[in-house]
């Protein structure tokens, strides 16, 4: 395979498939998918206490044995964003329990932000006009399938992985994800650690349908939020 998606899944404790969480995972070139789904597990539980990515991802996570699993699919031809099949390979692990002592539960749709660049070489920020791509939304309300506007060379070139949902031990006392905070001080652990043992981590372009390896990347020191993975069905509170 000339590339592999490596698409993790925490199942939620409700066992309803759409309140899933998701991150994706790209590698280009030639690797063994067991090398690969080992790699992507030890992201979430490999370490001692106090490093655990998983320690500081919310409880409604499921930790029954072997409710999350990952998934691989082969991309060759499909890195435009075309549907690209059914799995190649469906690995089911267990997620490293929460901490709970003293732990309150976050908002299911705050996440630490992993922001990740391959190598800009010569890119620009802004390139030249060019014709791209009409959101579907504008496209439903009656826009053209494609218009003119400026380029993002670098932008392509750019990644970004939402983890969680989070506990309160990922943000410092401040409620942000600051240096020294849980989550960030284990994601500055974890992530070099998945590049070091896969350097074929990579950031998929679909605009210009090509792959290219992860150099550096950095944390946000307030946390994101996914309004996707937001409580489907919210309650209310009548008043007065």
């Amino acid at each position: 395979m000339a590339d592999t998606l490596v698409r993790v899944t925490l199942a939620n404790v409700s066992g309803v498939g759409a309140d899933s969480y998701v991150n994706d995972f790209v590698f280009s070139g030639s690797v063994a998918l067991t090398a690969l789904v080992t790699s992507v597990q030890a992201f979430y539980n490999s370490g001692t206490t106090g490093t655990i990515l998983a320690e500081v991802i919310g409880a409604v996570v499921s930790r029954t044995a072997n409710a999350c699993y990952i998934d691989t699919y082969d991309l060759t031809g499909h890195l435009d964003g075309s549907p690209h099949g059914s799995p190649t390979s469906h690995t089911a692990f267990t997620l490293t329990p929460s901490l709970s002592s003293g732990i309150t539960q976050l908002p299911y749709q705050d996440c630490l932000v992993l922001s990740t660049r391959a190598n800009y070489g010569t890119a620009l920020e802004r390139g030249p006009t060019a014709s791209m791509p009409t959101p579907e939304s504008a496209q439903d309300d009656g826009a053209p399938a494609t218009h003119m506007g400026s380029t993002r060379p670098r932008a392509s070139l750019r990644g970004r992985l939402y983890i969680g949902p989070l506990n309160s031990a990922a943000l410092d006392g401040n409620g942000r994800t600051a240096s020294g905070a849980g989550g960030t001080s284990r994601l500055k652990i974890q992530a070099p650690a998945l590049l070091a043992a896969q350097p074929s981590w990579s950031v998929w372009s679909r605009r210009t349908a090509s792959t290219h390896p992860i150099v550096q990347g950095w944390i946000d020191d307030e946390a994101g939020v996914r309004r996707t993975r937001r409580t489907k069905i919210a309650g209310k509170v009548a008043w007065p």
